[in-house]
């Protein structure tokens, strides 16, 4: 049954390549055993999804043929949604609204991450760690002022919740220096030389760094919550025109996930899903538990409360001039 009530804005500003071929026949609209559908994939954790839905045969299961293709970066994926050699991307609320404006109007139609799954860490000893074990979001932030914080890129969603979030606590963003340093182990030596006071990161990089003890001196999954409020950072869009021709294949595409997300959720599957977060993600075994723990928050549901924050934040930020509503973004059959 079509999962379809909620969404997330993933972000984010850095994607590697990463591909995964799965039908040979590289057609995207039929196959003998059932009908193709182009998956993007982005180097994001909710890649996770689609390759569980793969491996464990659910998205045959629905009839669904899928081709896992690796693009890197927005640029590409848009134009890729525009000419049809991808049908279905996770990405967030903005990014669907400025290909709507480019001209290839795309919709959201099942969820994947409807909060916030960032962290704000810290170099093991510093000053801030005594911000690590919790309190008040506002002192936290405070201890900002001043500081240089690594981002995945500049610009992107990230560094702009950082903003607001700075603001919502009554800190001035101008106090606040912004330096692009990626995920994963260029984070990590950017904070051991000292180029940065703070990295922002998110899965799973993050769980990375809290195996190393690196600590989180602010975690958007309940400071964040209390600072801006729920948002909405990823879902899979689909282009209006392909979503109107197919909807019982778009259908189809939610139930698989939902079934992939089932699925990362249960605990009887840790030990195939640790697995996976390895090989396929780079996930070091001592990060292999908060990893899992991770992947089991993802959700197909698309509320309209935390969809239109995201877009709210989109405008604040300045990533967009004007946005649709929620009810005008997700489809419905």
């Amino acid at each position: 049954m079509k999962k379809l009530c909620g969404i997330l804005a993933l972000l984010l500003g850095v994607t590697f390549l990463a591909s995964c071929a799965n039908n040979s026949s590289g057609d995207a609209q039929k196959a003998s055993d059932g009908q193709a559908v182009v998956i993007a994939t982005q180097g994001a954790d909710t890649d996770i999804i689609a390759r569980t839905a793969v491996s464990q045969g659910m998205f045959a299961r629905h009839g669904i043929v899928p081709d896992l293709v690796g693009v890197n970066g927005g640029g590409p994926a848009a134009a890729g949604l525009a000419s049809g050699s991808i049908t279905v991307i996770a990405q967030s609320p903005a990014f669907a609204v400025q290909s709507s404006q480019s001209g290839t109007r795309l919709r959201l139609f099942c969820g994947a991450k409807n909060q916030l799954a960032l962290a704000v860490v810290a170099k093991p000893g510093s000053t801030f760690d005594q911000l690590a074990a919790g309190g008040d979001w506002k002192r936290k932030v405070a201890a900002w002022k001043g500081t240089t914080i690594g981002v995945p890129a500049l610009g992107g969603a990230i560094q702009i919740w950082l903003q607001q979030v700075a603001q919502a606590a009554g800190v001035d963003k101008s106090g606040l220096t912004f330096v692009a340093v990626g995920l994963g182990q260029s984070a990590t030596s950017a904070l051991q030389t000292g180029r940065v006071d703070l990295v922002a990161t998110s899965p799973f990089a993050q769980q990375v760094m809290v195996a190393q003890d690196y600590p989180v001196v602010f975690d958007f999954s309940t400071d964040g919550v209390a600072a801006i409020g729920q948002q909405a950072q990823g879902g899979y869009l689909a282009s209006e025109a392909w979503l109107e021709k197919n909807p019982e294949l778009a259908n189809a595409f939610c139930d698989a996930i939902g079934d992939a997300v089932g699925y990362l959720r249960d605990p009887a599957n840790r030990t195939t899903i640790s697995a996976m977060l390895s090989k396929d993600f780079g996930v070091s075994e001592g990060a292999i538990p908060q990893a899992v723990e991770a992947v089991s928050h993802y959700s197909t549901d698309l509320s309209c409360g935390p969809i239109d924050k995201a877009l709210a934040s989109a405008v604040a930020g300045g990533v967009l001039t004007q946005a649709p509503t929620c009810r005008e973004l997700v489809w419905s059959p």
